[in-house]
């Protein structure tokens, strides 16, 4: 039988899970993202406690998974996209393509639109 600290981890944990589909399914929703990294963290802290926590997070050879982990934990709460890291950068790589023999690339309807719109868009993302 599970006590209640076990039991509210379980459900915290299939919470962070679920918010984590949800958040997914609404393309990449900041909401639900950050919330279902909150549930998941606090579900394995109530399923496993403070040392097994640490132990797991701390692991020589898990410790590049959890600075991933942080790092886009830290993007989300701190509502800065990786898009926006990359966007002023945008106008070069389509430039890259339009002088490349994918050039034809640009001309289909829905990327031409978009391809303009970039290129035209002098505004700094900060």
């Amino acid at each position: 039988m599970l006590d209640e600290n076990k039991t509210a981890g379980l459900l915290l944990f299939f919470l962070g899970i679920a918010s984590g589909f949800i958040g997914v399914f609404l393309f990449f929703d900041k909401f639900f993202l950050c919330i279902s990294n909150v549930f998941f963290l606090l579900g394995l802290y109530f399923l496993v406690g403070t040392t097994k926590i640490v132990r797991f997070f701390m692991n020589r050879k898990k410790i590049a998974g959890t600075a991933s982990f942080l790092f886009g934990f830290c993007l989300i709460i701190l509502r800065y996209g990786i898009y926006k890291l990359f966007f002023s950068f945008l106008p070069n790589i389509v430039n890259f393509v339009k002088y490349s023999p994918l050039s034809f690339i640009l001309e289909i309807p829905g990327i031409k639109q978009l391809a303009d719109y970039i290129m035209n868009n002098k505004r700094l993302p900060i």
